[in-house]
């Protein structure tokens, strides 16, 4: 007998309640979270939890809950939860410092003011959830 594995998706809260917090919460918390961890991470001990937070921006802005894993298959077809692994430190943070704050900075910008329209929404969400990744190339 063959036997069958299921592979469940984390889901965080629902539309609504994201969208609400978004309106009313998520759009100043995640300037608050973009600017306090560009700061620890420009200060060089405090890098790693500077990045933590970064990567903390898609929760602040809209209660997003990143998996830390990845879905894969064997050869045979069978489904498989892979754990996701970040890219060298040193990498990422050399990627911040020339590249990541101010690319982050001109996304948040971009989300927001997409957010502004309804038809912009799914564009705000989109790049509010994925900022950790496109500031500190976190996987």
């Amino acid at each position: 007998m063959a036997t069958q594995n299921v592979i469940q998706e984390e889901t965080g809260p629902n539309l609504i309640l994201r969208i609400l917090w978004m309106l009313f919460v998520g759009w100043w918390l995640s300037g608050i979270f973009y600017i306090v961890g560009a700061i620890l991470t420009l200060l060089i001990v405090t890098a790693p939890l500077g990045m933590i937070v970064i990567q903390k921006i898609g929760w602040a802005f809209s209660l997003y809950q990143e998996s830390k894993y990845q879905t894969g298959y064997t050869a045979s077809g069978q489904a498989i939860q892979i754990e996701k692994q970040n890219a060298n430190f040193i990498i990422r943070f050399l990627y911040f410092l020339f590249f990541g704050w101010w690319v982050g900075g001109i996304a948040l910008v971009v989300s927001w003011i997409a957010g502004i329209t309804i038809i912009g929404l799914p564009l705000t969400f989109y790049i509010n959830n994925r900022l950790g990744k496109i500031m500190t190339l976190a996987s």
